[in-house]
């Protein structure tokens, strides 16, 4: 896949020149990786984040060559799961970290290919009885054209497996929906830097609330110290509110009664963080967890409400 993106990045390079504006660049590159021209969606986007700082051209090079448009006219490419590295190592741990659980609030958890939601299709390895996805409703969500399968995102269950998959739509911060001590683990993969500070003591509160005794409430998301060396303007993703740092999420959720029982790395990135810079091919090949969460681009917290 690295040469794949090489290759691509010196096309689009070779097809422009630093005088042309933006938008060419931005059509130049749909153009070279998709075969077409870029759709006004996608335009607009991408020239608020390039012209903002948000994301640099080569990062729009990578996220076109791991679109779900791109694995479908080339289904061949051996793309590893859910499409790039950084999401094959949270497969790694939703396979083989979180803990398992009967009852499932799932933060975040919509998913473009399928309307049983995120967590099902990374892998979850245990048979969960119950999983409430509690997202936005797709009309709300960014590149909202990308859910296939929204129409059967639905309040009533829909059964996969032995599971039963309900969907709420509605903002992270309100589980209303949820009955007190009723779960056995809450998850919010890559969402809590999606809402402010504040707002994440409401999610944290209200996974205290639903969470029975000895429940866990389980987390991953960007780690600021290695975020900051890819975008020091700004924070990765446009939605993003607010991208915590190891130590600063930790007490976060401590301060809110959880027991912390473990801390892991995603995609470790040690030789960046003792360059200060940024190291493209580090991020790639490292599909792998480690207990230095610290040194990660992401990091994941395992807490506990006590019994």
């Amino acid at each position: 896949m690295q040469g794949l993106f090489v290759t691509h990045v010196a096309r689009v390079r070779l097809a422009t020149s630093p005088e042309h504006d933006v938008e060419t660049l931005i059509h130049t590159a749909y153009k070279v990786v998709l075969g077409r021209q870029a759709d006004p969606m996608g335009l607009s986007s991408w020239k608020k984040r390039l012209t903002q700082h948000q994301a640099k051209w080569t990062g729009m090079v990578w996220e076109l060559l791991y679109s779900d448009e791109f694995r479908r006219q080339h289904p061949r490419w051996p793309l590893p799961p859910l499409m790039y590295p950084f999401h094959a190592a949270r497969c790694l741990l939703v396979q083989q970290v979180l803990p398992a659980a009967d009852v499932i609030v799932d933060l975040g958890g919509a998913f473009t290919g399928t309307s049983t939601g995120a967590l099902l299709a990374m892998g979850y390895p245990y048979s969960a009885r119950e999983i409430t996805i509690i997202d936005l409703p797709p009309e709300l969500r960014r590149d909202n054209g990308e859910f296939l399968f929204a129409t059967e995102e639905t309040s009533d269950f829909i059964l996969c497996h032995d599971t039963r998959v309900r969907y709420v739509h509605a903002s992270m911060v309100d589980m209303s929906a949820v009955a007190d001590a009723s779960v056995d683990l809450v998850w919010a993969g890559q969402s809590i830097e999606h809402v402010t500070v504040e707002e994440a003591r409401q999610v944290y509160r209200e996974a205290w609330r639903v969470l029975k005794p000895g429940g866990h409430f389980c987390l991953d998301t960007p780690n600021r110290a290695l975020t900051e060396l890819e975008n020091p303007n700004g924070y990765i993703h446009p939605e993003h509110k607010h991208e915590y740092r190891v130590p600063e999420l930790v007490m976060e959720v401590r301060a809110a009664g959880f027991d912390i029982k473990r801390t892991l790395g995603i995609c470790p990135m040690p030789r960046s963080l003792q360059s200060g810079r940024f190291i493209t091919e580090e991020f790639a090949r490292r599909v792998e967890l480690t207990p230095d969460a610290e040194t990660a681009f992401a990091f994941y917290i395992e807490s506990v409400k006590p019994l």
